[in-house]
Formats: structure tokens, C-alpha cells, sequence
């Protein structure tokens, strides 16, 4: 029987929590499901619910330090054990539909490391139809386009025990912004397979309060455009190219090396910048996205 472990890391999700986790129990196919839960310094009633669901052998949790969204699932990673045959990521607010997991490994390789995402459904806090989705255009997952944007939304992140052993033969990363790009980014750099999906499966739930999230009003959206032009990341890009060329050298081919190091040194001049900016080698799939792309990089900012 295929196995699976959904990884959720918790912060005062109260609210919606068990409209999720149930979620993940009703999943059908031909697999056995297991949650692991890490709750990342709860203040609120999170932990008393996952003592319950765990009482009623539904899941496992452990409580950590306040790591932060991204070193969180990361350290689950870490934590979790290497025997399934694939792991999903889920948020503590959203909604899966029953046939979400069995879809997700209909469409992967197990040949190969894996990571396949969707394109989930936008809705409000109570679960009612916006009538978007993620993605307006399907996102580009060829290499180079994967280490200098962020295309795989992590809710909806499915990869196989190729990826995740890959991952855990080696030392736990330190510059990672966020832990969906991280694993896109891995599994590109080791010649693994991104698969996407257009079909929703999940119902992401935009309730104001998320921790990250999807911006839907104009005013927030263009603050937001501003804002990722400018602001200087607290892990940029070439940190990233770095430490994946560092601690993945073994598995990565010459061809990705060299784009590696390109981006882990796009930074030491002007004349750099604006070559990694202008390469035809990054796909956008829209002008948005190419706009504040090319332009954080020019700023030496992404």
C-alpha cells in the first residue's frame, strides 16, 4: 500500500484548523495517510485541539520553537520519517478536496525526485467561492525560470520519497526564504521533474489573517507589486544559488552549476545584474511578474 505523510506546521489556527485536518482524513484512494503536525509556539487553543486529534491516534505533533513559517515545514522535513512514498505540504486554514492526494500521485514520477503542485481555488473565510484561482496563467518550470522567481505554491505541494531522501542525505539548509520555493528549487536543481496542474483541488482560504498569502483588493496589490521591487530580502537569491550549489554539488549537473554560480554572483556588479535581469533563460508568465522580477535584480534586491 503507498503511503503518505501531510506536513502541517501550526500558529494559533484555532479558527479553522479542523476544518483541515478533517479535510486531510476524508482524502479517498489507494493510500494510507498519516499528519504529522508541528506547532510553531501556539498562544491559543491550537494545541489543545491537536492533543485531541492526536488521543484519537488521527495524527502525531511535537511543539517547537517560534522557527517561523518557512523553517518550520523545513524542520518537518528534517523530522519526519523517510519510509512513505510521498509527502504533501498543507496550511493550517485551508480546505482539500477528497480526491486531492490521489490526483497528485496519478500525475508524478517515481523514477525521478518529484514535486507536483495545482492551481487551488480562492475562496473567503467561509469557504465561499471568489471565482479565481492561483495561477491566471500556467507558471514556467524550466530551471532557470524556478531559482530566480517563485512559482510552486507550497498548499498544494505534493513530492516523492526520491526528492525527500535527496534532501535529508545532506545538511539541514540555513538560507531558505520560503520552504516552497526551497523544494521547487532543489528538485530543479538535481534534475527532478516539476509537475504542474491547472485543476483545483484545495480550496485556499483568504480570511485577512493569513500568514502569507494571495492579495485579491487593488490597493493591497499594488503595495505588494511596490513592495516586491524593493524591498531588499532578508535571504536573496544569490544566498540561496549558494548554499543549493554548497551543500547539493554532488547532484547537481554542470550545466545547472554554471547557473548557479551566475546567480550567487549577480550581485558584484551592475554589469552582472543587468545580464541575469535581461536572460532570455527566465520565463514570465505575466508582465507583472517580469516586471518586478527584472527589476529586484537590476536593484541587486531579490
Amino acid at each position: 500500500m503507498v503511503k503518505v505523510c501531510v506536513l502541517m506546521s501550526t500558529y494559533n489556527g484555532e479558527k479553522y484548523i479542523e476544518e483541515q485536518i478533517n479535510s486531510i482524513l476524508n482524502q479517498k484512494g489507494n493510500f494510507e495517510i498519516d499528519i504529522l503536525v508541528r506547532d510553531d509556539g501556539s498562544s491559543d487553543n491550537t494545541i489543545k485541539i491537536l492533543n485531541n486529534y492526536q488521543k484519537e491516534g488521527k495524527l502525531l505533533w511535537y511543539k517547537g520553537e517560534n522557527l517561523r513559517v518557512a523553517k518550520s515545514f523545513i524542520d518537518l522535513i528534517f523530522t519526519v520519517e523517510s519510509s512513505y512514498d510521498y509527502y504533501a505540504f498543507s496550511d493550517q486554514d485551508d480546505w482539500w478536496y477528497e480526491n486531492k492526494i490521489q490526483s497528485a500521485i496519478e500525475k508524478m514520477k517515481d523514477s525521478i525526485p518529484c514535486v507536483y503542485y495545482s492551481n487551488p481555488e480562492l475562496v473567503d473565510k467561509n469557504l465561499n467561492p471568489i471565482g479565481k484561482k492561483v495561477y491566471k496563467k500556467e507558471p514556467y518550470n524550466n530551471f532557470e525560470s524556478i531559482i530566480c522567481g517563485v512559482n510552486a505554491i507550497g498548499c498544494s505541494m505534493v513530492f516523492n520519497s526520491k526528492l525527500i531522501k535527496t534532501i535529508k542525505m545532506y545538511e539541514k539548509p540555513n538560507n531558505i526564504d520560503m520552504h516552497d520555493a526551497y523544494i521547487s528549487r532543489v528538485c530543479a536543481s538535481i534534475k527532478g521533474e516539476i509537475v504542474y496542474d491547472d485543476n483545483s483541488y484545495m480550496k485556499y482560504r483568504l480570511h485577512g489573517k493569513n500568514v502569507v498569502g494571495v492579495q485579491l483588493r487593488t490597493s493591497n496589490k499594488i503595495k505588494s507589486f511596490i513592495k516586491d521591487i524593493i524591498y531588499k530580502r532578508d535571504i536573496s537569491i544569490s544566498e540561496m544559488a549558494r548554499d543549493i550549489l554548497r551543500v547539493y554539488s554532488a547532484e547537481i549537473p554542470i550545466e545547472n552549476q554554471k547557473w548557479l554560480n551566475k546567480v550567487s554572483n549577480y550581485k558584484k556588479s551592475l554589469l552582472s545584474r543587468i545580464f541575469l535581469a535581461l536572460s532570455p533563460k527566465i520565463k514570465y508568465s505575466s508582465l507583472r511578474i517580469k516586471i518586478i522580477i527584472r527589476m529586484s535584480i537590476m536593484l541587486g534586491n531579490r
